[in-house]
């Protein structure tokens, strides 16, 4: 292993003996005593047959009193074909990696040597789904009220059918929805009718319903517009873009020295107001020109301008890229799979999502936390008050 890696406790140590004296070429007995310290090198390595195979017999007992014949009966989960931690396997797979259920049945044949149909993969889903109930939830509780949050929506394929995800991403967590519509119905729907703290998002219309004082616009996406005007025929679309793309550049500059611990919050404040000031200067000129589409967008700028600079005084990022990576699990996914066909298929994608971007946003393994969901289904639990919110970070060693 590199130098940077921390020792871990080994399972079994091989010990290695110098053959012959590097200097004369004399023959070293193994006999000979060992002196100094090792050099440790460590491997992890794949064990030959990495699943073990269970075999419980349940027998049959007379009864001492009356004589009646009497078998022990399979516990909870005992007639499950695999375990939970094969099954948390199948379904961090898909989950997580989205490989197809035929890959993981290949996978589980040719690397655990454990065949298995992919009828049973299938099955293990909706259990997880089932169990994720109680998490979601937590978790869509802790983003709603959140101080800061962004939010996002991208395209999702249901059944034949156009819908649409949607999250909700903070620095510890983050929630996912699929919904019918990309309207504002939907954004009040997961934000509430009065939003509590500040909500950074791209700028689009359906967001419109947040107090301008709690709503934070990206300044990434106005860089786009920008950019657009910029590549504009009209001269002074072209000049107007050129302008704003230079300023924009002063601000993501100040934002970066911010990030590296180079400016205070005071030093941030002071040194936007150039920025700003130059903006402003800009918009003046855009809302007195002669061409009417600078007009409109100058005077849409102009009427949104606390929420495009919301940020400095509220720990706000610049941007709405946080949301934004949240949403490239739910991309990838809808690429690879095609979207979902059933509610259950649904189910599965929102809440596995939301587990999975939530653990790793808060540095903590999904693999213990699903195998333990799997251990409480197995004995009827089938939706523990187990959220990944809560659960320890090492998993308790599962």
């Amino acid at each position: 292993m590199g130098a940077s890696r921390p020792l871990e406790k080994p399972d079994r140590v091989e010990v290695r003996r110098p053959g012959f004296c590097n200097r004369c070429g004399t023959a070293i007995p193994n006999d000979a005593p060992l002196v100094g310290t090792p050099l440790i090198k460590q491997q992890r390595e794949l064990v030959e047959k990495p699943t073990e195979v269970v075999q419980r017999e349940y027998w049959e007992c007379n009864c001492p009193l009356c004589g009646h014949r009497n078998r022990a009966v399979p516990a909870s989960g005992e007639d499950q074909c695999l375990g939970p931690r094969l099954q948390a396997v199948a379904v961090f797979m898909n989950g997580v990696c989205h490989t197809s259920i035929s890959k993981i049945a290949s996978f589980f044949t040719e690397v655990f040597d454990t065949p298995v149909s992919r009828a049973t993969l299938w099955g293990i889903r909706p259990k997880v789904a089932e169990s994720l109930q109680y998490s979601t939830a937590c978790v869509y509780q802790e983003v709603r009220v959140a101080p800061v949050k962004g939010m996002d929506e991208t395209g999702w394929k249901h059944a034949g059918k156009r819908e649409y995800l949607w999250t909700i991403a903070t620095e510890a967590a983050a929630f996912y929805a699929i919904l019918p519509t990309r309207s504002r119905q939907a954004a009040v729907a997961l934000l509430g009718k009065d939003p509590v703290g500040l909500t950074m998002t791209d700028g689009y219309a359906v967001y419109d319903f947040i107090p301008e004082d709690q709503h934070g616009r990206c300044a990434a996406h106005l860089k786009r517009d920008f950019e657009n005007l910029a590549e504009s025929t009209v001269a002074e679309r072209a000049e107007f873009g050129t302008r704003g793309l230079a300023i924009l550049a002063s601000l993501f500059l100040v934002v970066q020295q911010a990030k590296a611990g180079l400016l205070s919050a005071w030093q941030l404040w002071e040194a936007l107001q150039p920025v700003k000031q130059r903006m402003g200067k800009l918009l003046t000129r855009g809302e007195f020109g002669t061409d009417p589409f600078l007009q409109g967008f100058s005077m849409r700028f102009r009427k949104k301008w606390k929420s495009w600079f919301l940020f400095p005084e509220n720990g706000l990022d610049a941007t709405n890229n946080s949301s934004e990576r949240a949403l490239r699990p739910g991309v990838l996914w809808r690429w690879i799979s095609m979207g979902t066909r059933s509610e259950e298929g649904l189910s599965f994608v929102m809440r596995m999502m939301t587990a999975a971007e939530t653990a790793k946003r808060r540095g903590r393994r999904l693999m213990p936390f699903l195998t333990h969901l799997l251990r409480c289904y197995h004995c009827g639990i089938t939706s523990p008050p187990l959220s990944i919110t809560t659960y320890p970070p090492g998993g308790g060693g599962t």
